[in-house]
């Protein structure tokens, strides 16, 4: 199967672990993003999922820019610091990291997935524009980390119908269940956006149901024991609301006015039981009836209408992200590693090639 090209940004994968592969390198090369603002072509995608009314702290600003202006290097920084501005605004899992309010969960429309396809090539755009040969080898590095980010948002249409979002490794539910136990819950602000979410995650179970329904008539559908594995996990999701995942406890609450609290507990318990089991449980019963008396027992992308095709696109995109380096062997090598554990984090495949074109 492909791995995670972006479309589904916060489905389940650590998405902000390339930005934290750039800055990690930027410190160590002394080349760092800057904090020019992003001009109105690369302005997050919006996503229709509710934000919280809750005020948001300022979000943590990027490093300050170590270039001179009208520089190459000054250029990328800016960009750098574009793209970090884009992650915060738009990412949860870099969210949650930073410390700032969840305002929406994760998009997994389609409609998403063009948006992020659209900021991706204006970002291409954008770097096509850089001396590369100006640049010093870590923020070539960087350069070359934000053409892979770039390629994998251009590539998030095409790879969407051939990505299983409602699978354990794919699905957003870990990561949204880890953020939501995080919300900060100390006014009735607070409180109403929890519950915003709440109502959220009956919707991104709806877009999951949606997706799997847009895969089956394209012909794609999850191996049998996969359709198992994620049937179970559903279920195992949709518990009573004292016992779910997505219950606020007493502990959490306190500081706010006893009955708002048990009123907001009542309410959350509500949309538990009403709106998120329901969706997680009716998506269970329609995978484990028709859906798997159709479903293939092998396992491969190549299997499914333009599976191969989708593939080779989904391998030659990563492959022209990861451009020639003049660097010596030694510091090749060592960046290489380094980007290729970014790349397994992120689920990117394939990994960086292990030889340099000119080593």
């Amino acid at each position: 199967m492909v791995g995670s090209a972006r479309a589904p940004r916060g489905a389940g994968r650590a998405a902000g672990a390339a930005i934290l592969c750039i800055c990690i390198l930027l410190g160590a090369s002394g080349s760092a993003p800057g904090s020019a603002a992003a001009p109105a072509s690369s302005a997050a995608p919006a996503t229709p999922a509710p934000r919280a009314a809750s005020s948001a702290p300022a979000a943590p600003a990027a490093p300050a820019v170590g270039a001179a202006p009208g520089t190459a290097a000054a250029a990328l920084a800016t960009i750098a610091a574009d793209y970090w501005r884009h992650e915060l605004d738009d990412d949860l899992y870099t969210r949650m990291r930073e410390g700032l309010p969840i305002e929406r969960l994760p998009d997994l429309s389609p409609e998403y997935a063009e948006k992020d396809a659209a900021w991706g090539r204006t970002l291409r755009e954008r770097l096509a524009r850089i001396d590369e040969a100006a640049l010093a080898h870590g923020d070539w590095l960087t350069l070359a980390l934000l053409r892979h980010e770039a390629e994998e948002s251009i590539a998030a249409p095409a790879a969407y119908w051939y990505i299983f979002l409602a699978t354990p490794y794919d699905a957003p539910f870990g990561g949204v269940h880890t953020a939501l136990g995080a919300c900060k819950l100390a006014s009735p602000a607070d409180l109403a956006g929890y519950l915003r979410l709440l109502h959220a995650y009956s919707a991104m179970a709806e877009q999951l149901r949606r997706h799997l329904e847009g895969q089956a008539a394209r012909g794609i559908l999850m191996p049998k024991p996969e359709v198992d594995t994620v049937a179970a996990m559903l279920r195992a999701y949709a518990r009573p609301p004292r016992e779910s995942a997505l219950a606020v406890s007493a502990d959490r609450l306190q500081g706010i006015d006893a009955a708002a609290a048990a009123e907001f507990r009542q309410a959350t318990g509500r949309i538990i039981a009403d709106e998120i089991d329901p969706a997680l449980l009716r998506l269970a019963d329609e995978l484990a009836g028709d859906y798997r008396r159709r479903a293939p027992d092998r396992i491969g992308i190549g299997q499914y209408p333009g599976g191969d095709a989708a593939y080779r696109a989904r391998s030659s995109g990563c492959r022209a992200a990861w451009p020639r380096c003049g660097a010596s062997s030694a510091s090749r090598a060592r960046h290489a590693s380094s980007i290729s554990a970014c790349a397994a984090i992120r689920g990117s495949s394939p990994a960086p090639p292990r030889r340099w074109p000119n080593a």
